[in-house]
């Protein structure tokens, strides 16, 4: 196996942004998938490098952090489940309409999370999760249209909804062919 560097990397146009638009949350990469649609400037993901020189060890974390505005009880009930979950699948769709698949190795979590409701009338009440997951890949990049035949639910109405990241067929609930 190389260990060379391959290829330089150019330096692209400004139109990138920041942020993340759309989560989902699986049990597993067959679904079905929870969406959790993000209000501006609530959510953020980051891949750390864990690189261990000695040990010739290269490693990944992934970690999203999002915030659920506004406490309420049915919100407060999927939280409770998802500190529970312990291998969770987890995909992120930025602002730039680039997906983020974690959690397919070896599974996501919650790492940590809290709920406030605010002390001043104007802060904010919210919860916010931070879920990871550790690997020995990155996470994979998910184009459209290649996360197929599985069905992702809207969290709120529980239907099937046709998302950017995804090609849906007519399975039902948790029912499909993979990707």
């Amino acid at each position: 196996m190389s260990c060379n560097i391959t290829q330089g990397i150019t330096n692209g146009c400004n139109t990138n942004i920041g942020g993340v638009q759309n989560v989902w949350l699986g049990n597993s990469v067959n679904g079905p998938w929870y969406l959790y649609e993000m209000d501006k400037g609530t959510a953020s993901l980051v891949e750390q490098y864990d690189v261990n020189q000695a040990g010739s060890i290269l490693g990944f974390t992934q970690t999203l952090t999002m915030q659920l505005n506004k406490m309420a009880a049915d919100k407060q009930e999927q939280i409770a489940l998802i500190a529970e979950a312990n291998s969770m699948v987890v995909v992120v769709q930025d602002n730039n309409g680039q997906g983020f698949l974690f959690g397919d190795e070896r599974g996501a979590y919650l790492a940590s999370g809290t709920s406030t409701s605010g002390t001043a009338y104007t802060d904010t009440n919210q919860s916010e999760l931070v879920i990871q997951a550790h690997s020995k890949q990155p996470m994979s990049v998910q184009l459209p249209g290649t996360i197929v035949g599985t069905e992702f639910l809207h969290v709120t109405t529980n239907s099937v909804v046709s998302l950017g990241i995804c090609v849906l067929y007519p399975y039902p609930p948790g029912v499909g062919n993979g990707y």
